[in-house]
């Protein structure tokens, strides 16, 4: 990390009140992934500085609707595996406070713990179905939380990993597991013992090297089945969002000085990345490691070179071959994209590459096949602008002419992509307003773009 620590009062001479006050790109609206019915949910930062929620149930659009609460940053919103959407916003007081939403009823907000912050937060659905929520220190390193459970009103995990009752607690060390059931993680089961005490029968003739042997595999095979059926055959609590809990990890300190809010990824592996940009301008990632000793941990930052606008939106996407592809604003106010590629010696880092043409927002990145990047920003002209990555028949990639959207706009764009792989683009308009605008099939399969449309609402804009 080039010598850059924490503890550094000043790194390069950057004072961090220079580092606070630094201009971001900036954005309008949060997307979660959109539902299977092609319904939508937008969420934004209204004027007043409360959340606001506008959903789309695949045919008109509602109202916009207050969730309270006063927040210091813009809003991450995602779903999660039983398509319940939650929120994470950073409130006045520095914390990180967190609102779920099930069936139509919405949790209180909740804080996630004594963490002060200097970034909103960023949520991402790790391998496990469960939220990981990343964010900069007030002591500007990276710092994440992740989701453990659920509790329900009865004491029992019913997403995620089990978490012990008081009576099993109590339970001596040797005492029957406790089975999983469709009823959750409440019956004894007479057969099901702990690991510990499974062991493989031996006969007279067996070396003592085989017996171990397929001791340790039995192990290793009856705590994995254990595991995934933590996770995987989970009671699905009735009770309403008053009455559930979700049990978090506590905040990790990841370290490093960072001046830009983190972005995430996930690869076709489950682990996550975080990148970031430093003080000396240049992108920083760190990735999740399995290790066999201490099971998943975080690798060192690596430096990724680079010299970026101040404070950047960092886009990253996760292509269908694995590999992750980087697209950030530079100095000069062009797009710059850096690729992964996976070849005999392993996965590799290429350089830098210029998209062309200059932008006044930072890229938002789309991945809709393995060979394809769909780029969006505004341009000088405050238009939406349109660019493609492809290849050709000889296997060549290139970027297609910029297409413009036409417009005037004040952020970054949100993409959003329909069951029909059509695109939607949201973004916010000089009148506080969100806009959108649509791709439409035509009679020759063609997609083609339709008119921008007011969605209303008074919304802030917000560092990405």
């Amino acid at each position: 990390m080039s010598g850059v620590k924490s503890t550094t009062r000043s790194p390069f001479g950057l004072h961090p009140d220079i580092m606070e006050n630094m201009p971001h790109d900036k954005c309008g609206v949060s997307i979660p992934v959109p539902g299977t019915d092609d319904s939508m949910t937008l969420v934004g930062l209204g004027i007043n500085r409360s959340v606001w929620v506008k959903k789309f149930n695949g045919e008109e659009w509602g109202e916009w609707v207050s969730l309270n609460g006063t927040s210091s940053s813009g809003p991450a919103a995602l779903k999660d595996e039983k398509d319940q959407l939650h929120i994470f916003i950073r409130g006045v007081d520095g914390l990180i406070w967190h609102r779920f939403e099930k069936e139509g009823e919405w949790s209180e907000w909740m804080h996630l713990g004594n963490v002060k912050t200097s970034s909103g937060p960023v949520a991402v659905i790790n391998s496990e179905g469960l939220i990981s929520v990343f964010v900069i220190g007030s002591n500007k390193a990276v710092w994440v939380n992740t989701q453990e459970g659920l509790r329900d009103s009865e004491g029992v995990c019913t997403s995620g990993k089990n978490f012990p009752t008081a009576e099993q607690e109590a339970r001596a060390q040797n005492a029957e597991s406790i089975s999983t059931t469709n009823t959750g993680f409440d019956e004894d089961g007479g057969s099901h013992k702990p690991v510990e005490l499974v062991q493989t029968a031996q006969s007279a003739n067996e070396s003592d090297a085989d017996a171990l042997k397929k001791s340790l595999v039995s192990n290793a095979t009856a705590e994995a089945n254990r595991e995934w059926a933590r996770v995987d055959a989970l009671k699905t609590t009735t009770d309403g969002v008053h009455e559930m809990k979700y049990v978090w990890s506590g905040w990790e300190n990841l370290g490093g000085v960072w001046t830009s809010k983190p972005s995430v990824s996930i690869n076709h592996e489950g682990l996550l990345s975080v990148f970031v940009r430093g003080v000396d301008r240049g992108i920083y990632y760190a990735s999740q490691e399995t290790s066999a000793e201490h099971g998943l941990v975080w690798s060192d930052w690596v430096w990724l070179k680079g010299h970026m606008a101040s404070v950047p939106k960092i886009s990253t996407v996760t292509t269908a071959d694995g590999m992750s592809v980087l697209t950030v604003r530079g100095m000069d106010k062009s797009f710059y994209i850096k690729k992964q590629t996976n070849d005999a010696d392993g996965v590799e880092w290429g350089k830098w590459e210029s998209v062309g043409g200059l932008w006044s927002s930072g890229p938002t990145v789309l991945s809709p096949y393995a060979d394809t990047l769909e780029l969006f920003g505004l341009g000088l002209d405050l238009s939406v602008w349109h660019k493609v990555y492809t290849s050709n028949a000889e296997g060549e990639y290139f970027w297609s002419a910029p297409e413009c959207l036409r417009g005037r706009f004040s952020t970054s764009v949100s993409l959003a992509k329909d069951t029909s792989g059509l695109m939607h683009v949201f973004t916010r308009g000089f009148d506080q307003a969100i806009w959108y605008k649509k791709q439409h099939q035509d009679a020759n399969n063609i997609a083609t773009w339709g008119n921008w449309t007011s969605l209303g609402g008074a919304m802030l804009a917000y560092p990405c």
